[in-house]
């Protein structure tokens, strides 16, 4: 079909896509422009997008409709990326902050809280 991507594709676009979201969500005031100052090919080489066939449809929903980010009726974010800005928050203030933000990223994105 027209327009599908693979993971294997997708996995080759995460990097550029997650730093045009969270540059899009900076400039919509919707992330601290903090998140910007972790090494962010770092951080995108530890997202694991089969990560996001665990999701029930209604947990996969859940996240749609009351935290991914939107603007103008539209949601720019994907489970992994959301997990990911999650965990960089939470590392903010961390002494090494990449390694804790990833740290952070595979305990929510597993699931295992």
């Amino acid at each position: 079909m027209p327009g599908d991507v693979t993971t294997a594709q997708m996995e080759k676009l995460q990097p550029d896509y997650f730093k045009a979201f969270l540059k899009r969500g900076i400039e919509l005031q919707l992330i601290d422009s903090k998140l910007l100052d972790f090494n962010l090919d770092k951080i995108t080489q530890a997202f694991k997008l089969e990560r996001n066939l665990q999701f029930t449809y209604l947990g996969l929903q859940t996240l749609y409709d009351r935290y991914f980010l939107h603007s103008e009726g539209s949601r720019f974010e994907l489970p992994q990326a959301f997990f990911m800005r999650v965990a960089m928050g939470l590392a903010l203030n961390e002494k090494r902050k990449e390694e804790k933000a990833i740290e952070f990223y595979h305990v929510l994105s597993t699931f295992d809280l």
